[in-house]
């Protein structure tokens, strides 16, 4: 009877600190977003993606969050802000992006058949080809040159 009651006591006490737990992670702070504010970033997202469209700056191996920054007139905060909050990626995993669709396509293109893997990873602003490898399969799930052997 002492047994039943002590493991009756004690599934009571587990069962109040578990809800007493698990309100405090769901307590998150609310953050309330400015419309006006909402909007001038959205601009700044879409100005950004344009940038990477029209300039191809990602072909650049030495670009950095700040560079990237200065060319929107935003501070580098500000602009790991609207690549986290408003694309939903890191500043690396956004500019590697474009860097593995830039080598698809000229992987596809038969203009750049006479140019090694290397070389284009490189020109597409790869620093190593270990780098190149590795990021291209991350997003594809095949090696630049299992791809290349796709098409």
């Amino acid at each position: 009877m002492t047994l039943v009651l002590g493991i009756l006591a004690f599934g009571k006490y587990k069962g109040h600190t578990l809800a007493r737990s698990s309100n405090t992670k769901n307590k998150r702070s609310v953050r309330v977003i400015d419309p006006d504010v909402n909007n001038e970033n959205i601009e700044k997202v879409k100005e950004l993606n344009l940038l990477m469209e029209t300039e191809k700056v990602y072909l650049d191996s030495e670009l950095g969050l700040s560079q990237l920054a200065e060319k929107i007139d935003v501070s580098t905060n500000h602009l790991s802000m609207l690549l986290n909050d408003y694309i939903g990626k890191n500043f690396y995993d956004y500019i590697n992006h474009f860097r593995v669709e830039e080598v698809k396509s000229r992987l596809k293109n038969p203009h750049y058949q006479k140019q090694t893997l290397s070389s284009i990873g490189g020109d597409c602003g790869f620093n190593s080809k270990s780098a190149y490898n590795r990021i291209f399969k991350n997003f594809t799930g095949k090696t630049p040159s299992q791809y290349q052997k796709e098409i």
